[in-house]
């Protein structure tokens, strides 16, 4: 793992090796939990998007997945508005393969 300090708000950036990304998914907790690491690296989801999306915000544009977050961080000054990520086939599919994915991938309160 290698970590960088920032001097803005982020006090520290953290990047996992490949093997390293790969034992923290198959360690995590639940399916669930396996999902929000998979959306947060390889959809490069961040923390406050990943509950907002849900199976219905996946579209195909030209063969590829894009998966519709409702409110991105406002990094312009434009506003919030929607963006689309890039949606791997092997996301999609372990997405569309759980029961948690005929809801959002918010904790449940």
């Amino acid at each position: 793992m290698r970590t960088e300090r920032e001097e803005n708000h982020h006090p520290y950036r953290c990047w996992l090796m490949l093997q390293e990304y790969k034992t923290l998914k198959q360690t995590a907790g639940s399916y669930r939990d396996s999902l929000v690491i998979q959306f947060g690296s390889e959809v490069r989801l961040r923390s406050f998007e990943i509950p907002q999306v849900h199976p219905e915000h996946i579209k195909h544009v030209d063969g590829h997945g894009r998966l519709r977050v409702p409110e991105r961080k406002d990094t312009d000054g434009s506003g919030e508005k929607p963006r689309y990520a890039y949606l791997p086939e092997e996301s999609r599919a372990n997405y569309y393969g759980t029961p948690t994915s005929r809801t959002s991938l918010a904790m449940n309160r």
